[in-house]
């Protein structure tokens, strides 16, 4: 006979396993897919639809087998160069006015990659946490934006969300498209937005990569190497260092705890009764927290794909921490500049919404801090102090935001 006792064990077990696979799934160490032998490919970010930046000579990466001859041809143009002996290779090409479509091929030893339907524009990074990654379907007039939102030439990629240990060489998830009711639904609303005037302003295609992580703090965004020399960084990495200490206790905890929800949700199932809410697993490995996690694998892996700028909007998560948020934000900043090696791109954000009760005490605080971040040249800030919601940290007029 099947006791409550071996029912509440055998979950248990159970827990256990998927507790570790939840972590798993999202932890990992930056290593390519399987690279098998001579066949010749370009990074993940390079894909069919995509937009490239006009007006620069483009960089293009790849790998191949190593010593290989590489060739890129592109709307009438060539470069060629060899892999190294780790098979990497990296070409510039260009530059090119705004226009497109055309192909980019790819060959190397006998074998070709076709990339077709690519356009020559503006490519823009969308960044930071949920407000940035509120999509259009949650937007204020919602279905008629999304029944509006039919251009061709705006091109679309959302980054899947991943945290690394290590920087990722390729990019998880994520497909370049064309700009449609069904992209735009669930891509980020501020981004669409932004786009979408450049776009009508501009006459130029339009690419926005959307790279963002509800509820992360700005240290997960920023490369492990500059966060360490940083001592407005020495708080979060003690605080790191003391989660990982305790995480195995935490979870053998968690573990439990969910096992004796997940018996009470099937009964409650059962019963047609309402669900009791599901525990959140204990903060550790391959948590969106760590630092420079969210960097490795969701902004590194676009270096040094041509870009016009960046757009930003984060700062929740760090409200309780604006002293070091003056460091940190002009930090990051700096670090993305660096790592793309493009200068000094412009780099545009918002500064936090009004929001509650709690907009007295903490948020005046880090919108000054935010502010500072103005003394970097090539930075903009919009004002949305007086479009935000009381009861709502994720107010719903992303129109204006874009705008």
């Amino acid at each position: 006979m099947v006791t409550r006792k071996k029912v509440f064990l055998l979950a248990c077990v159970l827990i256990l396993f998927s507790g570790a696979a939840f972590f798993a799934s999202r932890l990992q160490r930056g290593l390519s897919p399987s690279f098998e032998g001579e066949a010749p490919r370009l990074a993940t970010v390079f894909q069919s639809n995509m937009v490239l930046q006009r007006d620069m000579k483009i960089p293009i990466w790849g790998r191949a087998q190593p010593g290989a001859e590489v060739r890129v041809e592109l709307a009438g143009r060539s470069a060629s160069t060899r892999a190294d002996e780790q098979g990497k290779w990296t070409i510039r090409i260009g530059p090119f006015e705004a226009g497109g479509p055309c192909s980019l091929v790819l060959r190397s030893l006998g074998r070709t990659v076709e990339l077709k339907n690519v356009l020559f524009g503006d490519v823009w990074i969308a960044s930071g946490q949920s407000n940035m990654d509120f999509t259009l379907k949650e937007a204020k007039d919602a279905e008629k934006e999304i029944q509006a939102a039919e251009y061709p030439r705006i091109r679309l990629l959302k980054v899947g969300k991943m945290v690394g240990v290590e920087p990722f060489d390729y990019l998880s998830g994520g497909t370049w498209r064309p700009c449609t009711p069904a992209a735009a639904r669930d891509f980020s609303a501020v981004a669409y937005f932004f786009g979408r005037r450049l776009h009508q302003e501009l006459h130029v295609p339009i690419g926005l990569i959307h790279t963002a992580f509800g509820g992360t703090p700005i240290a997960s965004w920023t490369p492990l190497e500059d966060l360490q020399v940083c001592e407005a960084a020495k708080p979060v990495f003690e605080w790191w260092k003391e989660n990982m200490k305790t995480f195995p206790e935490r979870l053998k905890i968690y573990n439990r705890i969910e096992a004796s929800w997940r018996i009470r949700a099937a009964r409650a199932k059962k019963e047609g009764t309402p669900v009791p809410e599901k525990p959140y697993p204990p903060l550790g490995p391959g948590h969106d927290h760590q630092p420079a996690g969210l960097y490795n694998a969701m902004v590194y892996p676009l270096v040094p794909y041509g870009i016009k700028g960046a757009i930003w909007y984060q700062g929740e998560e760090n409200v309780h921490q604006a002293r070091a948020y003056k460091e940190l934000f002009p930090l990051m900043i700096q670090a993305w500049r660096k790592s793309w090696n493009q200068g000094p791109f412009p780099f545009l954000f918002v500064q936090l919404a009004g929001f509650g009760i709690w907009d007295h005490e903490h948020w005046p605080w880090l919108r000054e801090a935010q502010a500072s971040a103005l003394k970097l040249p090539n930075t903009g800030m919009a004002v949305a102090v007086d479009i935000g919601e009381r009861t709502n940290i994720h107010p719903v007029n992303k129109q204006e935001v874009g705008r």
